[in-house]
């Protein structure tokens, strides 16, 4: 769990980069956002924001909130909202993973990765099932960026 957790703040201590090669970039409905995901992944929803890998080991729903400001969550806001762990949490990212549940007998975790942009916020919610790749996970949610 710590190891997990250290790649987790190691990956995302980088700044979004450019997306690794053969991924490709998907952008929320409003064109504000964007995240990279392999290549490989099912884009048939990309318009909406939406990609999965062809197992559906990871998926990415992304969304932009214009005229939002990005605030850190108060430990109250936090227990509230049912976070379970915590890899940033400031005015210039938020991310955090809920408590995970289980279906069809695999652990699954959503992770909300959310940065500000001129003029509002992206969010991506980044769920994972077990034994879907670890570093593919980290490295999705370090592209998350403002569009270019």
């Amino acid at each position: 769990m710590r190891l997990v957790l250290a790649l987790i703040l190691t990956t995302f201590a980088l700044e979004a980069q450019s997306l690794p090669a053969g991924w490709k970039p998907i952008k929320d409905p409003k064109g504000k956002c964007q995240v990279g995901v392999p290549g490989d992944y099912n884009l048939a929803n990309a318009a909406a924001g939406y990609a999965s890998a062809k197992d559906h080991g990871i998926e990415v729903i992304l969304t932009s909130r214009e005229g939002n400001t990005l605030k850190p969550l108060s430990e109250a806001g936090m227990k509230v909202a049912g976070v379970d762990r915590v890899a940033e949490n400031s005015t210039q990212k938020r991310f955090y993973a809920m408590k995970p549940s289980k279906h069809e007998g695999k652990t699954i975790t959503s992770w909300y990765e959310i940065i500000p942009y001129p003029g509002g916020t992206c969010s991506a919610n980044i769920t994972i099932r077990e034994g879907a790749p670890q570093d593919q996970f980290n490295q999705i949610a370090a592209t998350l960026s403002a569009s270019k």
